[in-house]
């Protein structure tokens, strides 16, 4: 179950993000969310423009210093690390925006399962040194359900007595030292969504084949010899249980049932 508030949180943060936001290209409705709890349409990706920005305010304390001395010497190098605050609430690389359901399951795991190695670095995109920057002023976020989950556990500290240790320090550590930034050149913003998307096909083509490869095994197993020999144990089990509850059913009519829908028929 999600912890108590905390679902109120990530509601009112789907609300505000939607209320600014702008049709898409294609002309659809403003954002809203569906059934599968994901925003309909969330932004129009031609809005999301290179611009400069001042990173002062969006990096880490101890960084914040150095920043501000360099951009006052005229470096206006993009930043490498970036606290969650810079990133938009409601522009990630989906043109669906906040999947309220994912955002959901994260806050339930994340407490005793986050690790810290799944964030060590995003890829942002840039154009000729300049970041991309949503309508919002802020930048668009490539993780939007982790970066909203956080926020979210972030406003109940007080949880941390009913996390999993590591998973809290890991959580700590990105709530007060932001994430690392890799920037990449890209045209326009369409082509690093369409770039986002290419790397989440690519990840489910791996994951793939282990489900069919684990399935194919069982498939394997069923028609051996050992395990011919379970379903005919099972088969007699499945008889005596029957026997013991109607006495007149003594034709093994449970067994037959059984290997009539089993693998092995």
């Amino acid at each position: 179950m999600v912890l108590p508030g905390l679902l109120g949180h990530l509601r009112q943060m789907s609300a505000d993000s939607s209320a600014g936001s702008t049709p898409t290209a294609g002309g659809g409705e403003p954002a809203g969310l569906n059934a599968a709890g994901s925003a309909v349409t969330s932004f129009d990706p031609d809005s999301v423009l290179p611009k400069d920005m001042d990173f002062v305010a969006w990096v880490p304390n101890y960084l914040s210093h150095r920043v501000e001395k360099r951009e006052k010497k005229g470096d206006t190098s993009l930043a490498k690390r970036l606290m969650l605050d810079a990133f938009s609430t409601s522009v990630g690389w989906r043109p669906t925006g906040l999947n309220l359901g994912q955002a959901r399951l994260f806050i339930e795991r994340f407490p005793s399962g986050f690790r810290l190695g799944a964030m060590s670095k995003v890829v942002m995109p840039c154009c000729k040194g300049k970041a991309f920057v949503c309508p919002d002023g802020k930048l668009p976020c490539p993780f939007l359900s982790t970066c909203s989950a956080l926020k979210v556990i972030e406003k109940k500290k007080d949880i941390a007595v009913d996390c999993d240790p590591r998973a809290w320090k890991d959580i700590q550590r990105v709530l007060e030292k932001g994430v690392q930034v890799e920037w990449v050149e890209f045209d326009d913003y369409m082509s690093y969504m369409i770039y986002c998307e290419g790397i989440a096909v690519q990840s489910d083509v791996v994951v793939k084949p282990h489900i069919l490869d684990t399935a194919l095994m069982f498939l394997g197993f069923c028609k051996s010899k050992r395990g011919r020999a379970l379903q005919a144990q099972a088969a007699a089990g499945i008889d005596a249980a029957a026997a013991e509850v109607d006495p007149q059913n003594q034709h093994g009519e449970g067994a037959n049932n059984w290997r009539k829908h089993s693998w092995s028929a």
